[in-house]
């Protein structure tokens, strides 16, 4: 898959101040070994293996020739923060990143080290399964869907109305580099943005418009 363009799909958001429209570029980070393992990382700071590094690299080469970017935002997780510098670097301007815990991946509490096998094992509820999209991890340690979809939407929000700011002669582009549950939360679970994430290594894209409900 290349892109999805979502110009008709746009979603309102709750902002004081006026309307303004920005365009999402949404990022998977790319492989780890964790993924290959079919591991659960939840918010443990793992590292993109080889495979990952190569994968950001030419994620980043394609998002610099096809978009504007004026800003980046990505989880303090080092496996999205590799990829966010990858983008800013290519781009050449070298837009600035903002890090913030608000775009981690999902906590999944206790099943944090564990492989989707034995994590079916030890946690075998419904609502311990990231498939699920009302998973609650709550009574092991971790957190609910509906408290990941806020976060995420509040640093959209926070970094949407930044960067408009800023730039108004032409629709400005914000690089969001997460997680692909977390994602998938808001995106698909939530806004009904997309019918599903993209792979790591792709990207999708949508409009969001600024302004008061």
């Amino acid at each position: 898959m290349d892109v999805v363009i979502m110009s008709r799909h746009t979603k309102e958001i709750r902002m004081s101040g006026r309307h303004a429209h920005i365009q999402l570029v949404i990022c998977r980070h790319t492989q780890t070994d964790d993924n290959v393992a079919r591991r659960y990382s939840g918010q443990n700071d793992v590292l993109l293996n080889a495979t990952g590094m190569e994968q950001a690299l030419r994620l980043a080469e394609r998002i610099a020739a096809r978009f504007p970017v004026r800003q980046i935002v990505c989880s303090d997780l080092q496996r999205s923060w590799a990829v966010a510098r990858e983008i800013a670097h290519a781009c050449g301007s070298h837009p600035p990143i903002h890090r913030t815990e608000d775009l981690r991946e999902v906590n999944v509490g206790r099943m944090a080290n564990l492989t989707k096998e034995e994590s079916l094992i030890q946690f075998p509820e419904d609502r311990h399964r990231t498939r699920n999209a009302h998973y609650d991890y709550r009574n092991i340690g971790g957190e609910c869907a509906d408290d990941v979809a806020s976060r995420i939407a509040r640093v959209i929000d926070q970094e949407a109305f930044l960067v408009t700011q800023r730039e108004l002669a032409e629709l400005p582009t914000l690089v969001i580099v997460g997680h692909g549950t977390a994602l998938r939360t808001l995106f698909v679970d939530r806004l009904h943005a997309f019918r599903k994430i993209h792979v790591q290594g792709d990207f999708q894209v949508c409009d969001w418009l600024i302004g008061q409900l």
